[in-house]
């Protein structure tokens, strides 16, 4: 019996040694994937979708708006260059060129008049002309001073009203720029540099207008007036840039960032219209002291009499009417819309009857010509390509099997958003083998000749050879850690781990990295642990 219990004793010592040695005695083993840093080639390869768009494409409107009364051509006509595509209503210019040459007929008539002599009657009637046309000049120049005077209201108004609220202490010589990225530190100084000049101009702009009479020579004051209102643009489209490149953060709200935005938006529309009352005001003194003058010269031709230099100023303005007139023909051929290219009409946007705004799209023309591939670049590609590298292309229509060679030829600066990631607009130009019969025959290919299979709008694939490497050390992308701006990678040497920082170059498009620094041919690299 006792032999028995000591067997069952043993039993249970020897089970419960094994289960400790199963669970925690053994050196468990390491679970990780490796990969040995190797010699290789990298290279990058950007892949995009685009679409092919004729090399000449144009979009025709009139520059005037008017009733349309005759349209000569429809979608899929071919037209060459200076073929009518469309007519406009000229009913009230032929009326018009009518009544200027019924003026320069009445030129003539004062012209005869003059080598005749005048009358007593008719000199009175000219003195009364030379003061209606001064009134109207007085008139002018009032108007001028208060255009002068609202260009500096609307000026006061943009800065101190709309603009200091992004400052501390405006109008000091101190201000403060409460708003701004605070990585833009030399942005920041500018634009507080800025209110400071901005302020002084507001300031001696209105010691000026105190002074201002319609009786004074008011061009300085209209040229010093579209000066500052030109520097209190340049002014403004710094804090454009600025406020619109604000982000949400704890102490700026989107609800404050909108409201910059709007009153921003509003003091450059508002300094704008300034500039333009100040535009219009000075057209229309201008005008004034020209016809005074004119009623001056009138006058002063009929009291000298005949005299040559009094006939020659008068023929001069028989040449004025006659000119009126051909200015008039000249609107009247702007009613007719002609072909600029040799093409196909790809759109018609009216019918005969309908009334069109200026610059309202009515044809749209394309060339009979090769055409070439428009596509949107990721920002993250752009880096990779140049204007000048091989693409090749193929299109849906034929098949993978078909590749067509390419350049890239033009990249847009400006970016395009499309669904909310910017990319840039890129252009490839088809390359074919120079013919034989070609007399330029200084390269193996040229841009741009002519081939039927490919047709505007229809899909292309692109690939772009981007930069490569030969014979460099490469390693899995998915090996790298980047810690605090710096990358590192795990090198596994016998058992132990060890945390190596390197420096990296290439991204190849296969997933690999070019390694510049920190390793050798052959050292092992961690992938993954679990």
């Amino acid at each position: 019996m006792n032999k028995i219990k000591y067997i069952i004793v043993f039993i249970i010592i020897i089970g419960a040694w094994v289960a400790w040695y199963y669970f925690w005695g053994r050196e468990k083993p390491l679970d990780y994937e490796t990969v040995s840093a190797k010699l290789g080639n990298i290279s990058q390869e950007i892949n995009v979708t685009g679409k092919i768009i004729p090399l000449d494409k144009v979009e025709l409107a009139f520059e005037k708006g008017g009733r349309i009364v005759k349209i000569n051509a429809d979608v899929g006509d071919t037209v060459s260059r200076g073929w009518i595509l469309a007519e406009l209503d000229n009913s009230e210019l032929l009326a018009e060129i009518s009544q200027k040459k019924s003026q320069v007929k009445a030129e003539e008539a004062r012209l005869e008049e003059l080598k005749r002599g005048s009358r007593p009657e008719e000199l009175k009637i000219l003195e009364v002309k030379v003061e209606n046309a001064k009134a109207l000049l007085e008139d002018a120049e009032k108007n001028m001073i208060d255009k002068i005077q609202d260009s500096y209201t609307k000026s006061d108004d943009a800065i101190r009203n709309k603009i200091d609220q992004l400052y501390s202490n405006p109008r000091t010589k101190s201000p403060t720029l409460t708003v701004y990225d605070p990585g833009a530190y030399q942005t920041r100084q500018e634009l507080e540099t800025g209110r400071v000049v901005i302020e002084g101009i507001l300031v001696e702009w209105n010691s000026e207008l105190a002074g201002l009479v319609s009786s004074q020579d008011l061009s300085p004051a209209l040229l010093n007036a579209k000066t500052r209102i030109g520097e209190i643009n340049k002014f403004l489209e710094k804090i454009a840039l600025l406020v619109n490149g604000l982000t949400p953060s704890s102490s700026l709200s989107q609800t404050t960032i909108n409201t910059y935005r709007s009153d921003t938006a509003t003091a450059r529309a508002n300094v704008n219209t300034a500039l333009g009352n100040l535009t219009s005001a000075d057209e229309k003194m201008r005008s004034a002291k020209s016809a005074v003058v004119l009623a001056e010269n009138e006058l002063f031709l009929k009291q000298v009499g005949a005299a040559v230099e009094t006939i020659s100023a008068k023929e001069a303005e028989l040449e004025y009417a006659q000119a009126s007139v051909a200015s008039v023909l000249a609107q009247l051929q702007k009613l007719v819309l002609r072909s600029p290219i040799n093409g196909i009409v790809s759109g018609t946007f009216a019918k005969i009857g309908e009334i069109i705004a200026a610059n309202k799209v009515i044809f749209s023309l394309i060339s009979d010509n090769e055409a070439e591939v428009e596509a949107n670049i990721p920002e993250v590609d752009i880096a990779k390509i140049k204007k000048g590298d091989t693409a090749l292309i193929t299109l849906d229509a034929y098949g993978v099997d078909t590749e067509f060679e390419a350049e890239l030829g033009m990249i847009d600066p400006a970016e395009t958003i499309i669904e909310g990631v910017a990319t840039y607009r890129a252009t490839f130009q088809f390359l074919v083998p120079r013919t034989s019969s070609d007399p330029q025959s200084n390269s193996g290919v040229e841009g741009v000749k002519k081939d039927g299979r490919i047709k505007p709008g229809m899909t292309a694939n692109i690939s772009v050879k981007g930069p490569s490497r030969e014979n460099v050390l490469v390693l899995p992308q998915r090996a790298v850690i980047s810690k605090n701006g710096n990358r590192f990678v795990r090198v596994l040497n016998g058992k132990e781990i060890f945390e190596t920082e390197i420096k990296t170059g290439l991204r190849g498009s296969d997933g690999n990295v070019e390694i510049t620094e920190g390793l050798k041919d052959g050292d092992i690299v961690i992938l993954f642990q679990k």
